[in-house]
């Protein structure tokens, strides 16, 4: 250890890149948004890691860039540190998930980190479907048109 940072070292060639590490393990988005998962990767002058993916579920397939997704490597102001970013656009509750990005070296032990995404239906879609539910019980009841107006008067002000 060296003033508090740990260094691994391998022969002559230098210090061990770290695990990759997330700034958090939990991440809230509203359905329909597009959301950024970030990994951040030690790298080192060697190359590596060698490989960098993104997993879904533990899935052993990686993800890969497409509509849904892009994944973009960015570096930072440390020449040893690159984020490692998942983008997912208009997230939806199939979405939902344990995202982890793994590093893969030819000389380490994988490692990977992980983040878990929860989509939220938005306050709007939840007034609506409620606005509809009440106007189907009010229809069925045969309530007059006055009270059913009432109804959308009263939950179009709740937002």
């Amino acid at each position: 250890s060296y003033h508090g940072f740990k260094l691994f070292y391998r022969g002559n060639t230098g210090p061990l890149p770290q695990p990759p590490t997330t700034s958090t393990s939990m991440v809230s988005a509203n359905k329909l948004s597009n959301v950024s998962l970030t990994c951040l990767v030690d790298s080192d002058e060697t190359g590596c890691p060698d490989e960098l993916h993104w997993y879904k579920n533990n899935d052993h397939v990686p993800l890969a860039s497409s509509k849904k997704y892009n994944i973009v490597v960015k570096h930072t102001h440390s020449k040893c540190k690159q984020e490692f970013i998942l983008n997912i656009f208009n997230v939806t509750k199939v979405d939902e998930g344990n995202y982890s990005c793994q590093w893969k070296c030819e000389y380490e032990d994988t490692t990977k980190a992980s983040i878990v995404l929860k989509v939220s239906i938005d306050q709007l879609q939840v007034n609506i479907n409620m606005f509809i539910t009440e106007f189907r019980v009010m229809s069925y009841r045969k309530k007059p048109l006055q009270q059913a107006l009432l109804a959308v008067k009263v939950l179009c002000t709740e937002f």
